[in-house]
């Protein structure tokens, strides 16, 4: 059940990201950022495990947003904020630790 909560909260941080970046910014800044995210599909597996970096760094934005609007209070939705559970401790380490091991491997194996 964690790991669906987990997926869910990414698909709707997909969805705050693409709201807040059409409706926040100019259409120069909205191209810019649709040719980031194309150029990095375009790159394969690297730009794969890019994209899901980025999305998992803005993931504590989204939490802040999320608990400002529950709570009603940003002093509380920051001590909410800052505040991990151990699924996501283990996803902390498995990011900032695994990621790049695993790109040194494939360019060790001569995949990148």
């Amino acid at each position: 059940m964690e790991y669906i909560r987990k997926i869910l909260i990414i698909a709707e941080t997909l969805v705050v990201i693409a709201v807040l970046v059409g409706v926040l910014f100019s259409p120069d800044i909205r191209g810019n950022f649709v040719g980031l995210v194309s150029a990095l599909l375009d790159r394969g597996l690297v730009g794969y495990i890019v994209i899901i970096f980025l999305l998992y760094i803005f993931n504590p934005v989204y939490k802040l947003i999320k608990n400002i609007f529950q709570v009603g209070s940003i002093g509380e939705a920051l001590s909410l904020s800052i505040l991990k559970n151990g699924i996501e401790k283990k996803i902390d380490t498995a990011f900032y630790l695994g990621l790049p091991l695993l790109l040194l491997l494939f360019f060790f194996l001569g995949i990148l």
